[in-house]
């Protein structure tokens, strides 16, 4: 059990914490999950990852699977998360 997350995870109301809500389905290959947990962690959106079915074995043997990954993030920031997604990237002009 990751306690740093639950310490980071929003309660609701009553004090348990918000249910998890998917926020994108991708692959499972290390890059791609490390790119999409560096930008929610770089706007303090806490998430976590789940493996479809038995693909954490397949993934064990293979290194990756074709299954992929849910990505879930807090219900409450779930808007905020998918709209940083889906902005446009911002490329520096500058040199």
């Amino acid at each position: 059990m990751n306690f740093s997350l639950l310490e980071q995870w929003p309660n609701d109301a009553d004090g348990s914490p918000e249910p998890a809500a998917l926020l994108c389905n991708g692959s499972d290959y290390p890059d791609e999950l490390a790119l999409l947990s560096s930008l929610l962690e770089s706007f303090s959106i806490p998430h976590f990852a789940r493996h479809h079915g038995a693909a954490h074995y397949v993934n064990l043997i293979f290194g990756h699977n074709a299954t992929g990954i849910e990505v879930y993030v807090p219900v409450s920031l779930l808007e905020e998360a998918r709209a940083l997604l889906s902005a446009p990237p911002v490329f520096d002009t500058e040199e």
